[in-house]
Parts: C-alpha cells; sequence; structure tokens
C-alpha cells in the first residue's frame, strides 16, 4: 500500500445501506504526488458471515483509478490481499504481474465497492 500521511484536509465520510447490513467510512485525501486517495473500511455481511474489507484506492486528475489495494476478512479464519495497478497500456495488473482480465482490462473511472 502507498505510504500513509496525515492531510488535515482530508474529508471523511461514513454512510449506512438502508437495504440490507452495512456500512463504509471513507477518508479522501491528496498524495504527495498529487493522486486522489480514498482510504476506506466497509462492515457487511455476506453469506452469513461478517465481512471487513479495507481499501485504498488511487486516482488522477482524470478521476481515472491508477492503483487498488484490498485486504478483506470474511468469515473466520478467512483473508485475502491484493494489490493492483494501472499499466501504461490502461490494463489492470496484480503488483505480482499479472494481468486481472478478471476485474477490467482497462481504466475505469467508477470504482464501486459494497455496502
Amino acid at each position: 500500500m502507498p505510504k500513509k500521511t496525515v492531510d488535515p484536509a482530508a474529508r471523511v465520510l461514513m454512510w449506512r445501506r438502508l437495504d440490507q447490513l452495512g456500512l463504509e467510512r471513507v477518508a479522501i485525501s491528496r498524495t504527495a504526488s498529487g493522486f486522489r486517495r480514498f482510504s476506506g473500511v466497509v462492515l457487511t455481511a455476506e453469506a452469513g458471515s461478517p465481512c471487513l474489507i479495507r481499501y485504498v484506492l488511487l486516482c488522477d486528475d482524470d478521476w481515472t483509478s491508477q492503483y487498488l489495494a484490498l485486504d478483506v476478512r470474511h468469515g473466520p479464519g478467512t483473508a485475502r490481499y491484493v494489490q493492483i495497478v494501472t499499466t501504461d497500456t490502461g490494463q489492470w495488473q496484480h503488483r505480482e504481474s499479472t494481468t486481472c482480465h478478471s476485474i477490467v482490462t482497462e481504466r475505469f473511472r467508477d470504482l464501486a465497492l459494497p455496502p
């Protein structure tokens, strides 16, 4: 994940889903290199088990996603962590250089995370 910095100008938002159990908190700030940084936590339930998602999303000035890190905890003992970056050709790629065809193979401007 990108280095954490304290930004006194960061905006913090929180909301909850109305159609099912879910709560999200996100802090929106700028990185030292000028990217928009969204750092958030989602609390919800999937298939009857508690689910915790921590994420960091970086967007450029055109709101094009450049980086995504997800830390997902679902149920007892189940954890997944993934880092995804955007290549020069606009494809999403795992930090380990595996192309992410299952996510999106081109840049996108709108990323929805539950709840």
